[in-house]
């Protein structure tokens, strides 16, 4: 099976989508004693979705969507993930069944062999690397920061996507965890 593997050379990318709320916290502050430390921020609710993909080599693509997560976006996101990809794609995603829907089918089907998806076992999202993208995105950056819009979520969002795809240290690093080893 391997042997098989090498001699088609393709890129293996995990991918996952993750929605992201201006109302998630995360984190502490402090504050003078005796006063109770106040955020502030709008009280509005933002929200918006991302998708991402990454690979053991530490490159990843993504692409944030304000609107619903759906076939549609999805499709586009594999169209882009394509685009002068001069080796097969190999995509291995959860089982989501967007992912499994017939627009996304014929999509995969129209690069005729070139993309092909994989899906990893109910319920095993520890297995995925991509996973760690969005504790990067709503734990470490966006989660911590106060939001105004969904003009200044987006922007958040993107700046931490885009701090995260300059690091292809932390993107390896996803490989290396007792889950995600499989996979380096």
């Amino acid at each position: 099976m391997s042997e098989r593997l090498s001699k088609i050379k393709a890129v293996i990318w995990f991918g996952d989508q993750a929605g992201l709320r201006s109302d998630y916290h995360v984190g502490t502050t402090w504050g003078l004693k005796g006063k109770t430390p106040v955020v502030k921020n709008t009280g509005a609710r933002y929200r918006l979705n991302m998708i991402s993909v990454v690979n053991r080599l530490g490159k990843m693509r993504f692409m944030i969507e304000t609107g619903r997560m759906n076939a549609e976006t999805l499709c586009q996101f594999l169209d882009r993930l394509m685009v002068g990809s001069q080796r097969p794609v190999f995509l291995i995603l959860d089982g989501h069944p967007m992912h499994k829907s017939g627009r996304v089918s014929a999509t995969v089907r129209s690069y005729q062999g070139r993309l092909r998806l994989f899906t990893l076992p109910p319920y095993s999202l520890e297995l995925n690397p991509d996973q760690g993208v969005w504790r990067e995105v709503k734990s470490h950056r966006v989660g911590r920061a106060g939001v105004f819009s969904l003009d200044d979520l987006k922007l958040k969002a993107v700046a931490a996507l885009r701090h995260l795809a300059k690091r292809p240290d932390k993107i390896r690093a996803l490989f290396h965890s007792a889950t995600t080893s499989y996979a380096a």
